[in-house]
C-alpha cells in the first residue's frame, strides 16, 4: 500500500512540475497621471511587433495573395478593445474616460485619455 501512495506522489509531483504555466495575457503599459485639483489623466502604450524587413531583391509572386499589414487605424482600435477591456483602467477610471489622443509611432500605439469624473447620463 505504501509502495502504490508513494507511486501515485511521484505521478503527481512530475504532472505538477512539467505542466507549463500559462502565458500572460499581453497587456500594454497603464500608467496613471494624476495632476493637481483631482485631475485623473492616463497614458495607454501598447508594443506592436515591426513587419519584417525584407530583401531588396525580393519579388512578388502575382499568384501568391499577399499578407496585407494591418493599418494604423486598425491597430488602435484594437489597442482601444484591449483598454477598454483593462481591469487597470476599470479601476482608475470606474465612469469611464475620454480619449484625449492617439497615435501610432514608430513601434508603439498610444492613447492618452481623461477619466469622466460621473456616470454618463442616460438618453431618454
Amino acid at each position: 500500500m505504501r509502495a502504490i501512495y508513494s507511486a501515485f506522489i511521484a505521478c503527481a509531483l512530475t504532472a505538477a512540475c512539467s505542466s507549463q504555466p500559462n502565458p500572460p495575457q499581453d497587456r500594454g503599459l497603464f500608467t496613471p497621471l494624476n495632476r493637481g485639483g483631482d485631475l485623473k489623466l492616463f497614458e495607454y502604450q501598447l508594443r506592436i511587433a515591426l513587419p519584417p524587413v525584407k530583401p531588396i531583391r525580393h519579388t512578388v509572386d502575382p499568384n501568391r495573395p499577399q499578407k496585407r499589414p494591418p493599418s494604423d487605424d486598425e491597430l488602435l482600435k484594437q489597442a482601444q478593445r484591449m483598454l477598454r477591456n483593462d481591469s487597470r483602467l476599470q479601476a482608475y477610471c470606474p465612469y469611464g474616460y475620454i480619449t484625449l489622443e492617439q497615435y501610432a509611432v514608430l513601434n508603439a500605439l498610444k492613447i492618452r485619455g481623461e477619466c469622466r469624473y460621473q456616470a454618463p447620463q442616460e438618453e431618454s
